[in-house]
């Protein structure tokens, strides 16, 4: 773990400290986590070229890239909607989560020759979905030790693109696609759990249109970068789970 990684898990864990110090958790706080989590993302880069004098109009061939790095962190919380069962809920679950991606890859670029694609995307994502879980975290008790959740919602993105050696500006990219999530953990004095989650269909990371005129012509370039997977495993923690109760009337485990 670098330096970089290591001041935004502080940063996680320096949010959760300012609620420590209540004696009584409202019910929100005792279902609030936070974590780590491995990013493994695959994009794709493609551009193209038109000058209206010269009759050209020229596509490149896109290119698939895999980031160089790619880390993050998640905080976040859910909902009851309805108890399903002694030891099983739906749940409305939201999250924060905060991704970034290196990368490095030789392009082309507009109206340039290739160039090394050299930077970085930051992309913050507030997932939105329905959850059913089973277990501890279900119902906030302690028992049954294990619990395990399948869940799944929207994922709206908004990525933020820089790169070294880019000759123009790039505005930030909104997106919004399904996702599924699956999470299973135990509950050792606090609830731990690991979580995966995929985003399913393109995320945009870059859209980039370059337009120039001179000697009597007119030239119009873009330049795309499209994620193509997003799949996040996250270590998650429930730092407020050991104020859940040993049991309750409705469960004798």
């Amino acid at each position: 773990m670098n330096k970089q990684q290591l001041k935004a898990l502080l940063v996680t864990v320096l949010f959760a400290l300012p609620f420590a110090s209540q004696a009584k958790l409202p019910g929100i706080l005792s279902r609030f986590q936070l974590g780590y989590s491995f990013v493994s993302n695959s994009a794709q880069y493609t551009s193209g070229l038109k000058v209206d004098l010269l009759g050209l109009d020229t596509t490149y061939k896109p290119i698939d890239m895999k980031t160089k790095a790619a880390w993050g962190f998640t905080v976040g919380t859910y909902f009851p909607l309805k108890r399903m069962g002694a030891a099983s809920s739906l749940n409305l679950s939201i999250d924060y989560m905060y991704n970034l991606m290196t990368w490095k890859s030789e392009v082309p670029f507009g109206f340039e020759s290739n160039f090394v694609f050299d930077g970085a995307t930051v992309q913050m994502a507030l997932p939105i979905g329905l959850d059913l879980k089973f277990g501890s975290d279900a119902v906030q008790t302690r028992s049954p030790r294990l619990c395990g959740t399948f869940g799944a919602g929207v994922y709206p993105s908004y990525a933020i693109t820089s790169l070294t050696g880019a000759p123009v500006t790039i505005d930030p990219a909104f997106a919004v696609a399904p996702y599924i999530k699956a999470e299973l953990g135990v509950f050792a004095g606090i609830c731990m759990k690991v979580r995966l989650l995929y985003a399913i269909g393109d995320l945009n990371y870059m859209d980039i249109k370059n337009n120039s005129s001179g000697n009597g012509q007119t030239a119009e370039g873009y330049n795309k970068l499209v994620g193509k997977s997003n799949l996040a495993i996250s270590l998650l923690i429930m730092p407020f789970s050991y104020k859940w109760q040993d049991e309750h009337w409705w469960n004798t485990y």
